[in-house]
Order: C-alpha cells, then sequence, then structure tokens
C-alpha cells in the first residue's frame, strides 16, 4: 500500500493543485475527501437500502415509505455528483493530449 501511496505522491505532485466545487486544494486532498465521501456514501446507501427490505415487511404504505424512499434517491443523486466530482479531479490530472503538428508539402 505505502508503494502505491508513493506512487500517486510523485504522480500529484507534478499537479499541486485542482479545483473541486469552486475550491482550490492539492490533488491528495481532493482526492482523499472525494474517496472518503464516496466511501460513507456509499455505506449510507447500503445501510438505507437493507433497511428498505423491512419496509414491505413492517406492512408500510406508500405514504409512510415515501420520506424513506426520497432520502434514498436523494443519496443516490448525491453519490452521482461525487462520482462526477472524482471525474473531474482525473480530467484535471490527465496530461493534455500533444498537439499534432502538420508539416505543409511542398
Amino acid at each position: 500500500m505505502s508503494e502505491h501511496k508513493d506512487e500517486l505522491d510523485s504522480v500529484c505532485s507534478n499537479f499541486s493543485m485542482v479545483s473541486v466545487g469552486g475550491d482550490e486544494m492539492t490533488c491528495e486532498e481532493a482526492i482523499d475527501e472525494s474517496i472518503k465521501a464516496t466511501q460513507q456514501g456509499l455505506n449510507n446507501l447500503h445501510i438505507s437500502m437493507r433497511n428498505m427490505l423491512t419496509w414491505d415487511e413492517r406492512g408500510l404504505s406508500y405514504e409512510e415509505s415515501k420520506d424513506d424512499y426520497d432520502q434514498l434517491y436523494a443519496l443516490i443523486a448525491e453519490l452521482m455528483e461525487l462520482v462526477k466530482t472524482a471525474k473531474s479531479i482525473v480530467k484535471q490530472v490527465q496530461p493534455r493530449k500533444p498537439r499534432q503538428t502538420t508539416t505543409k508539402a511542398k
């Protein structure tokens, strides 16, 4: 694991700052915060979806479970935004494609 972290540190040192949600932060901070938030969100989603399985057993009606479903949909939407943030970080760190030079025929 430390080998991978060393590799990450050396790669990120070339890209010291990235923008996340309008805030500038180091590459390492952006990656760590993005993944931490995504992991927490996935854990919450997992728990919520497991709880969802009990709603039928408890005989909850549509009205009684609607708020819970709405919260699940909101959590999924939040996770989708977190994934977009991770994609944005990757795009900012990825080296630019070299320009192709064209030679004019004489």
